[in-house]
């Protein structure tokens, strides 16, 4: 089976080693797991829907997933002037329907709360707010609820002590939110 997780700096794992991301952990876990799997942790920096939307079918396409994850939208909520909650709508549900025309198991995992106190918050820019980023994943849910797409809510997973930067997990952060979405990925695919 080949799994596709779709995201951003978090699905990456910005500010942590190799294979010490949540994605790297689920992909390491399936590796010894499941002989016949393969996971693709697809996660860009900085990554917007509407950034993956312009990338989704190329990458999609040379992995031929059996199941698609994704976990993106911190950074929509982030520039949310730019990709208000209409268009985000509009983008979820251009995502979901390029996936589901790839294949019927398809999820979406919730956005992560942040540390405030600990971003970095440069003067005249958007910057994150966990006010802003919990409108986004409500988007996320109701969308997910609305097409029968498995949602797995992860807000209240992270605390203080779990981030590099306030936004980025560390290794602690990622395997808190590894531990919590690893069981819903095996549920998801059964």
């Amino acid at each position: 089976m080949n799994l596709c997780i779709f995201g951003d700096s978090i699905v990456y794992g910005t500010s942590v080693g190799a294979g010490e991301s949540w994605s790297g952990l689920l992909g390491a876990y399936f590796d010894t797991k499941y002989e016949w799997s393969k996971v693709y942790a697809l996660g860009i920096g900085g990554d917007r829907t509407d950034l993956l939307l312009k990338r989704f079918q190329t990458e999609a396409e040379a992995r031929k997933p059996d199941a698609i994850l994704f976990s993106i939208g911190i950074n929509d909520s982030r520039f949310h002037t730019k990709i208000p909650p209409e268009i985000f709508k509009e983008n979820l549900v251009q995502i979901a329907t390029l996936a589901l025309n790839i294949t019927p198991k398809v999820a979406f995992i919730g956005l992560t709360s942040i540390d405030e106190s600990q971003t970095f918050k440069p003067p005249g820019e958007p910057y994150h707010q966990n006010a802003i980023i919990a409108i986004y994943d409500k988007i996320i849910e109701e969308f997910s609820a609305k097409n029968k797409l498995s949602y797995l809510s992860i807000a209240e997973v992270l605390q203080p002590g779990d981030f590099s930067d306030g936004l980025h997990p560390n290794a602690q952060g990622h395997k808190k939110l590894f531990d919590k979405i690893l069981p819903f990925v095996e549920s998801w695919l059964k």
